[in-house]
């Protein structure tokens, strides 16, 4: 383990720009679904807990992307079924589309989260003294 990484509560090496992995307590097919969904946000705010304890910030590109994802499959949906009550979709039509909307959701979530991660990350890096292992805040 590198001397300028601080071991944190979870006992893990901070992750940095890399995403950190989640473990489920709660895996979706013993619990439901809206456990491990509460559980997945719990994580994300233990990960924003410790970006803040390694650099001294909260990680807001991170935050504010996220809530953005949220809304955004909120509204996807009322925008969804709105359309498909106005063309009349059915059938092969409404899954097609339901689809290819929520594989483009995934898709954008997890790339967008991961460049936003790095963005957060290259603007809060903890500063090195040279010579020094303690950031610079």
């Amino acid at each position: 383990m590198r001397q300028d990484l601080p071991k944190l509560r979870h006992g893990d090496e901070f992750e940095g720009a890399r995403e950190p992995k989640m473990e489920n307590r709660f895996p979706p097919g013993k619990y439901g679904n809206l456990i491990s969904a509460v559980e997945h946000e719990r994580f994300k705010v233990r990960t924003w807990r410790d970006f803040r304890a390694h650099t001294g910030h909260w990680p807001l590109l991170s935050i504010s992307f996220h809530f953005l994802l949220w809304l955004s499959l909120i509204a996807g949906i009322l925008i969804f079924f709105r359309l498909t009550e106005r063309t009349g979709w059915s059938g092969l039509n409404f899954w097609g589309a339901f689809s290819i909307g929520v594989v483009l959701w995934i898709v954008a979530s997890q790339l967008g989260s991961a460049v936003i991660r790095k963005m957060d990350w290259k603007l809060f890096r903890p500063r090195l003294h040279v010579g020094s292992t303690h950031t610079d805040r």
